[in-house]
């Protein structure tokens, strides 16, 4: 099986330490910082650069189109959830969760937090938590309908042993099929249906031929598959490394995707 990165003739910063520095910056930030800190401002230039040099370098790295992507997109992501709980909300291990009201620029009150040990280690995972976790899971400012992990039983959790194993598992199958997917690409077709001049649709409707059209219909389906996929992964990776190195507990990442039988309106397919 080929590897997904080859070396880089010129020698330039890999794109993936350029977002795992959004991602580290973030989390020491959120860990270890006030959110008066001017060093918060401070090196939001420096991640800016990183998060533009990743994305302009990932396909030169990678040999397949969809991890590039998985990493550019995903670095814009961190930066935006950067400039979101670090800047704006003002997230810190002192006030455990935001400090500052984006919607009005007040100050939120803050708790002393009882029974919680101050050190490096916490620090740096309460840190990571804020950062890795979007959906803020099991913290007051979680979002809403996030799924369970039993439609039957809500309040089921698998143990840390089996979200492991089901964990390693998804992400090897999104691994495997990403991999299948991309590994040998008809180029014939491609030029013959995917190129710029067939981008326009309506305008060119008494001359599209009912095999373009197929071809649009299958390329659509495998384009949503292949989204699913990378997104699953870096989830699944993310999931299983932090509860494996203890940062983390299974409760903390539920799954991803709801029921698609849930999603019968864009509304409840996006909540």
């Amino acid at each position: 099986m080929l590897t997904a990165f080859q070396p880089y003739p010129n020698m330039e910063i890999h794109p993936i330490l350029l977002g795992g520095a959004v991602v580290a910056s973030s989390a020491l930030a959120v860990g270890f910082t006030r959110p008066s800190s001017i060093s918060r401002q401070a090196v939001a230039p420096i991640l800016t650069f990183c998060t533009f040099r990743c994305i302009a370098t990932s396909m030169d790295y990678m040999i397949r189109c969809p991890w590039a992507g998985l990493v550019g997109a995903y670095t814009i992501t961190f930066f935006l959830h950067y400039l979101d709980i670090v800047l704006l909300r003002g997230w810190s291990f002192e006030a455990g969760g935001p400090s500052t009201d984006p919607g009005t620029g007040k100050n939120i009150p803050n708790y002393p937090k009882k029974g919680r040990t101050d050190n490096t280690w916490e620090r740096l995972k309460f840190g990571l938590a804020a950062t890795c976790s979007f959906r803020h899971i099991g913290t007051p400012y979680q979002v809403r309908n996030v799924p369970w992990f039993s439609d039957k039983d809500p309040e089921y959790v698998p143990s840390r042993s089996r979200f492991l194993i089901w964990t390693a598992f998804l992400y090897a199958a999104c691994y495997l099929f990403l991999d299948l997917i991309t590994f040998k690409v008809d180029i014939d077709t491609n030029l013959k249906y995917f190129t710029q001049k067939n981008v326009p649709f309506f305008t060119r409707l008494p001359n599209i031929s009912g095999d373009e059209i197929v071809m649009r219909v299958i390329n659509t389906i495998i384009s949503g598959l292949i989204m699913i996929c990378v997104q699953r992964s870096f989830y699944s990776l993310f999931g299983f490394l932090s509860v494996l190195l203890g940062i983390s507990e299974p409760r903390e990442w539920p799954p991803y995707f709801g029921s698609l039988s849930q999603a019968f309106t864009l509304r409840r397919t996006w909540a």
